[in-house]
Formats: structure tokens, C-alpha cells, sequence
């Protein structure tokens, strides 16, 4: 596995006239802007190019596809290629992955980038203290509702979230653990395991 911080490598040459690859890399980045991630690339030539897939993976071993750029099938000209990934789905490192694939099906991977991403809508909620003597804090930065269950999937209670910190009590449950399922207004959901003492 190759590791880097901020770079990108290419497979290939960007000799014109030695170049075994039916694409001549120009070049290949991604920049985070928050909730969004800005994938560009340009080639100095095309020879039977069909389409350029870009790939995310969080851990450069499991990979899924964001888009599909069709190419220029033939082109001498430096060409700009650009998409923007909305969909990730938490912070951290990211990896993008370009591969050209040409007229006849064959692909190569022509370069890989990694990133730090920071979007304010995948901080996970956080639910404290944990275990407690009945007060449930919980902490989110997107607006949602909370919905408590006892051990035997019984729902308990259903709790409005407000951004910000949430105070919720529950002195009146017995000790044991119990599941805090958390929906929140963009979507995303979470189950936390949640312990009274």
C-alpha cells in the first residue's frame, strides 16, 4: 500500500511519445471546501478515451464509485475535468481514485489522492455522561430527535434535539442498558449504547 500526505502519483509517463497509456495525465487533485470536495484533473492527450471514473475510499482498500466523466475519445489538446463529491459520509482521511477506461474496455488507474475532509454535518452525536445516574446528555451539531429502548427493544421515550447541547433525564428508569436511537434532520442516523446506573 502506498501512504502519503497530500500528493498525488501518477502510473504512467507524461512523455508524448513513449507514453504506453491511451491517456497522458496532466494533472490530478482534490480540495475540501467543508461539506464539499472539489475533484479536478487534465489530460494532455486522448487516444480512444471512453470515461474517467473517481473512486472514494476511506481506507484505500474498499473503494465506491462517485462519478462517471465521459472522455474525448482522441484529443491532442489539454483538456479540464472536474466533478464535486457531496456525498461523504464522515471526517477525516479520504482518498480519491482516478481511472481512465478506454474504447475497448481496458482501464487503468492513472492516479490516487488523499485528503483530510471536515464537514460539519458527519459530526456523530455524542451521548454523556455514560454511563450516568439518570441524566442523558446529548451533543449534536444538526437539530433531530433521540428515541430511548430498554433491552427488549421496548420504546421508552422520544426526545426533540435541539443543535447544541441537550439535557434529558431519566431518573425514573431502572438500572441496565439501554439503546438511544438518534435521528437527525439531514438524515443520518445512530444507535448508541446507553447505561444507567
Amino acid at each position: 500500500m502506498n501512504q502519503f500526505r497530500g500528493y498525488y502519483f501518477t502510473l504512467g509517463t507524461t512523455n508524448l511519445l513513449t507514453s504506453p497509456l491511451p491517456v497522458v495525465l496532466g494533472h490530478f487533485d482534490a480540495e475540501n471546501e467543508g461539506c464539499e470536495t472539489n475533484v479536478t484533473w487534465s489530460t494532455i492527450s486522448e487516444q480512444h478515451c471512453d470515461y474517467f471514473i473517481i473512486d472514494r475510499s476511506y481506507d484505500m482498500e474498499n473503494w465506491s464509485e462517485v462519478a462517471r466523466v465521459s472522455g474525448a475519445n482522441n484529443s491532442s489538446e489539454v483538456l479540464q475535468y472536474a466533478i464535486v463529491d457531496r456525498e461523504f459520509d464522515r471526517n477525516g482521511a479520504i482518498y480519491y481514485r482516478l481511472t481512465q477506461v478506454d474504447t475497448d474496455g481496458k482501464s487503468s488507474v492513472m492516479g490516487t489522492k488523499g485528503i483530510q475532509v471536515a464537514c460539519e454535518n458527519n459530526i456523530q452525536p455524542i451521548i454523556y455522561p455514560n454511563p450516568s445516574t439518570g441524566q442523558l446528555n446529548v451533543y449534536t451539531t444538526i437539530s433531530g430527535a433521540v428515541t430511548l429502548f430498554d433491552a427488549q427493544g421496548r420504546l421508552l421515550k422520544t426526545e426533540i434535539l435541539k443543535e447544541g447541547e441537550n439535557i434529558l433525564s431519566f431518573d425514573h428508569l431502572a438500572s441496565g442498558t439501554y439503546t438511544a436511537s438518534i435521528l437527525l434532520d439531514n438524515g443520518k442516523f445512530y444507535l448508541e449504547q446507553w447505561v444507567k446506573m
